[in-house]
């Protein structure tokens, strides 16, 4: 193996085809973490999804519930007429 000549400056085209090839690399490694990224913010999202369907049944659960309850006045106006017909003591 010989060693390089470092007394000749390059050629135009050695010095481009190294470049290029350098920077073909380094894109090529930042596609790599691009798709990486990509891949990993699609499962995030899949998750949220499911968190933000899972808060909508919540909430609708909610809304319902309290549809069905009643206030406190109404509570403590029925339980004043049940203790009136049926005294705790």
């Amino acid at each position: 193996m010989t060693k390089p000549s470092y007394d000749k400056p390059a050629s135009e085209g050695y010095v481009f085809d190294s470049v290029s090839q350098a920077s073909d690399a380094i894109l090529q490694g930042v596609q790599k973490m691009f798709d990486q990224h990509d891949k990993r913010f699609d499962q995030q999202d899949k998750k949220l999804d499911k968190i933000i369907k899972g808060l909508e049944v919540l909430r609708r659960d909610n809304q319902d519930l309290r549809k069905d309850m009643v206030t406190r006045v109404e509570f403590e106006r029925l339980k004043d007429r049940v203790d009136q017909y049926h005294p705790v003591n």
